[in-house]
């Protein structure tokens, strides 16, 4: 591979992982104002399934 395709490689990766950070923020700053409702095991549950906080994700995972 050419120094120019590994650069532009890399910058598609930067790019798209500058994306998902950009998402990931978004989804935290949610995810704080949503915990705030939560007083039951039912909303526990609505919780979890409204705030995938890594999905569709390509290069982010999280681990809890």
């Amino acid at each position: 591979m050419k120094i120019e395709e590994k650069k532009n490689k890399t910058l598609g990766f930067l790019d798209d992982l500058e994306k998902e950070t950009a998402t990931l923020l978004e989804r935290i700053f949610k995810a704080r104002k949503e915990i705030q409702k939560v007083n039951s095991e039912k909303d526990v549950d609505m919780f979890i399934e409204n705030n995938d906080l890594e999905k569709d994700f390509k290069h982010i995972t999280l681990h809890l």
